[in-house]
């Protein structure tokens, strides 16, 4: 079913993205660490938190399930430079989602959405067989995960996994699991069954929440056209269009 405004189902791990951007104008006396002092801070929702954000700045119908336990990625920045210092991460123990709350979430999948994201950063909210279930509840499943790609995957419709990543464990992977795989390629635009999709080249200012872009772009597109070749360069230009930018950025379509 497709619905005039895109409904879609956002299931995975969220935290707090914080930006805290200063100075650095010297170097502690007593250690060799660079002395930083704050000026602002910015805190933005991450991981699939901020691929629902972008969904909902593009008037997109966005469903959530997210874990309930706080992660944060926090960044001390040069705000000169925008360079990264340090990151420091909090994280508490995530609860895998219960089974009857997923069934309840993935009853009538079909007639609710036109199409589902797994946002899966392995932090434990979701398990494989969590996966695939959720792949076999829809026909239109896109998933970015830092698992295995297992059978737990042949179901779905399309995975995303940066070049590093799939070159660690493409030689593992079935082909009917392969067949489904879009590989980023940083400033190489993406690869597909094959086929590479090139992007043009930008300046580019910060890498952050350039997969989340590039999966935005490739959902939407995917589900209006339902032509994977032009929803893969309509991605491309999107992650080459949110990199220009500060810290975790939307951008308008």
């Amino acid at each position: 079913m497709k619905f005039d405004k895109p409904r879609i189902l956002v299931i995975g791990d969220k935290c707090a993205d914080q930006y805290v951007y200063g100075n650095v104008t010297r170097l502690c006396p007593d250690v060799p660490a660079p002395v930083f002092k704050p000026v602002k801070t910015v805190q933005t929702d991450g991981m699939a938190g901020n691929v629902a954000r972008q969904l909902r700045e593009w008037d997109c119908y966005v469903d959530t399930k997210f874990n309930e336990e706080f992660i944060c990625k926090r960044k001390y920045i040069d705000e000169k430079t925008n360079h990264t210092i340090i990151r420091v991460d909090t994280e508490n123990t995530v609860s895998r989602i219960q089974s009857d709350n997923l069934n309840e979430l993935l009853h009538n999948a079909n007639e609710k959405w036109d199409g589902i994201i797994v946002s899966d950063y392995g932090k434990g909210f979701l398990h494989q067989q969590d996966i695939r279930r959720i792949c076999e509840a829809h026909p239109l499943v896109f998933v970015d995960t830092k698992k295995t790609l297992d059978h737990n995957f042949k179901s779905c419709a399309f995975i995303k996994i940066n070049e590093p990543e799939w070159n660690a464990t493409k030689d593992n992977v079935s082909s009917e699991v392969k067949n489904k795989v879009i590989v980023t390629l940083g400033g190489k635009g993406c690869m597909y069954n094959g086929k590479t999709y090139p992007v043009n080249p930008v300046d580019v200012f910060d890498l952050s929440g350039a997969g989340d872009t590039f999966m935005c772009g490739l959902v939407t597109s995917y589900i209006h056209e339902e032509d994977i070749d032009k929803a893969l360069y309509y991605a491309n230009d999107l992650a080459a269009r949110v990199v220009q930018k500060k810290g975790v950025a939307t951008i308008e379509i």
